[in-house]
């Protein structure tokens, strides 16, 4: 250990409760330590930077051998260091006097992180919405080689323990960025992390955990305790489904069943506006990466998320469809083999974005009927989602007269990239429910359009012999959203690196452009989502030029103004919220 005592100044040059600071370099490393009499005769040593956000603790006063914090009344117990009012410790050196002389023992060996005392302050920061602490946390957890897989599998198991209704944005969020850290070096990656640590602090703020029930003993194989899940949460006995799903991991039930249970329960049912699909995609892609051994820490909360979402399909604007698939379902296990062509492909899409609701759900019908390879069926539903996030007069989405803003129409994409996703890794027949679900879902949101179908498409872009991507970035920017569509489209025609403008945009969302926790994780989960429908629809530019008008569009993020003439229209009136969309 290398220490040496320094010299302060002579003990007569000091006040009770005033400090010295003194200030040097030694073995490369800057020191700068406050000194207080904090009582006759009594000299204690601090680190002049306050924990908190660095400011100066000379700058404070001490009472009762207390140091406040002058700037924001953080309180530290000078003898060793303790915060009694704040969320951090202050480091504290020995003194002594020689001769007359204050004297601080100088200790430069680098103090090792304490990584379980960090993880636990992590916590309770994220539980007291200190997003400052939890920052500090995160990067001194990344310095001390923690992995950013491990503080994202962190924040996700915080949220599960306690949200209230199950898995929330935060697991989502976690997921998407977990694809994002190897882009960032070092202490950097705390960015991206940090975006899952808002959304489970905003979502959790000081909610106790959640009361877990215990395991039951499950036996049969996979079909039978598969079933017997699905009945489970039909019945919507939620204690009854956990202990079941406990009881089958501690049974072995392995990764492939338990995704295909979970992603059979959202076939059954249009449950929560989408979302619940969406984690079970996102919530297996973050078990693959951190390891399936954790799955007893997430997937309870998921399947908590999956009981208490609504059941859409029930509701009087989906009914319909139950007599449909009672009628056409015996068909499922013939279409769902499919591997024929989409022979009216610009009709299904036509009766997505112009018809009613009959008429989509009897395109997409047919064209299983015409032995249609389902998942053409879902490139025409990512298509029209596009084009609708295109159409959107957001100037609705700005209106306290109807509910619908930006985030319901993103939701149309993002949804049907996760039922392409369930194409991929669930077989079963019960699948092509979620064509119709999908359908429907982009079909009933024509209400939202743009009145004149002439601005409904990306515009006509002039070619820019230089079109770099910092022109896109000012006109995102600026939110100038006809041209920002144009660039890009622009952009993409000439050949232009489409993952260099992906990470550009995700950069974008990175910095603070949009504010709420729940409005970034939709930027997010959507550019990432536009981006990866791009590419399956083999560079069809649509689904980004949709997020680009998303991302460069006025997106109302406040709705007090809204809930209040809401309230008033209820109370008042009598007259439930409006909605435009059903």
């Amino acid at each position: 250990m290398n220490e040496a005592w320094i010299p302060v100044c002579p003990t007569a040059d000091f006040e009770v409760g005033k400090a010295k600071v003194v200030k040097g370099e030694a073995e490369g490393r800057r020191y700068q330590i406050a000194v207080f009499q904090s009582e006759p005769g009594r000299f204690d040593a601090v680190d002049n930077l306050c924990p908190h956000e660095g400011y100066p603790l000379v700058q404070g006063y001490v009472k009762d051998c207390v140091l406040t914090c002058a700037w924001h009344n953080f309180k530290f117990r000078l003898q060793d260091g303790a915060c009694i009012k704040g969320d951090e410790d202050v480091a504290v050196y020995a003194t002594r006097i020689t001769a007359g002389q204050v004297e601080v023992r100088l200790v430069m060996t680098e103090k090792a992180v304490d990584v379980p005392a960090a993880l636990e302050s992590l916590g309770e920061g994220l539980l007291r919405g200190q997003q400052g602490r939890v920052a500090r946390d995160v990067v001194r957890l990344l310095q001390a080689d923690v992995s950013p897989a491990t503080l994202l599998l962190f924040v996700a198991k915080f949220d599960a323990e306690r949200a209230e209704w199950g898995t929330n944005h935060a697991l989502a969020v976690a997921a998407d960025m977990l694809g994002e850290v190897s882009r960032f070096d070092g202490v950097e990656a705390a960015l991206p992390i940090m975006q899952a640590m808002d959304n489970a602090s905003e979502a959790n703020r000081r909610r106790p955990r959640r009361n877990l029930v215990e395991a039951v003993a499950v036996t049969g194989d996979a079909d039978a305790v598969g079933s017997e899940l699905r009945a489970l949460i039909e019945d919507e006995d939620h204690p009854g489904a956990e202990a079941w799903l406990l009881g089958a991991l501690q049974a072995g039930f392995g990764r492939d069943d338990l995704e295909r249970w979970l992603l059979g329960l959202c076939c059954d049912h249009f449950i929560g506006f989408g979302h619940p699909l969406i984690y079970v995609t996102k919530a297996f892609d973050l078990l693959d990466a951190v390891g399936f051994e954790h799955a007893p820490d997430l997937l309870p909360a998921l399947l908590f998320r999956i009981v208490n979402s609504t059941r859409e399909d029930i509701l009087p604007p989906m009914e319909f469809l139950e007599d449909h698939f009672a009628a056409q379902s015996p068909q499922f296990e013939a279409w769902s083999q499919n591997k024929g062509p989409l022979e009216d492909a610009a009709g299904l899409r036509e009766a997505l974005l112009d018809g009613n609701k009959h008429d989509a759900c009897e395109r997409v019908t047919r064209a299983l009927e015409q032995a249609a390879d389902p998942v053409l069926i879902v490139n025409e539903i990512v298509r029209a989602a596009s084009e609708r996030m295109l159409r959107f007069d957001y100037v609705l989405g700005n209106s306290d007269e109807v509910q619908e803003g930006w985030l319901d129409l993103t939701h149309g994409l993002t949804y049907a990239h996760a039922v392409r996703i369930t194409f991929e890794r669930y077989a079963c027949a019960d699948r092509l429910r979620l064509l119709f679900y999908a359908a429907h879902f982009v079909q009933r949101t024509g209400p939202l359009d743009l009145p004149e179908r002439s601005a409904a498409g990306p515009l006509e872009a002039t070619t820019l012999e230089a079109l770099s991507l910092e022109d896109i970035a000012a006109a995102v920017g600026s939110r100038e959203t006809d041209r920002a569509v144009a660039l890009v489209r622009c952009f993409l025609g000439q050949g232009g690196d489409v993952d260099a403008l992906r990470n550009r945009f995700v950069d974008y969302l990175l910095s603070d452009k949009l504010v709420r926790p729940i409005v970034v994780a939709h930027g997010l989960k959507t550019c990432l989502a536009a981006f990866a429908e791009t590419a399956a629809l083999d560079d069809d530019p649509l689904p980004v030029l949709a997020f680009t008008r998303f991302a460069s569009s006025p997106i109302r993020e406040r709705s007090v103004s809204r809930s209040v003439h809401e309230a008033i229209r209820f109370l008042r009136d009598g007259r439930p919220p409006k909605r435009l969309t059903s």
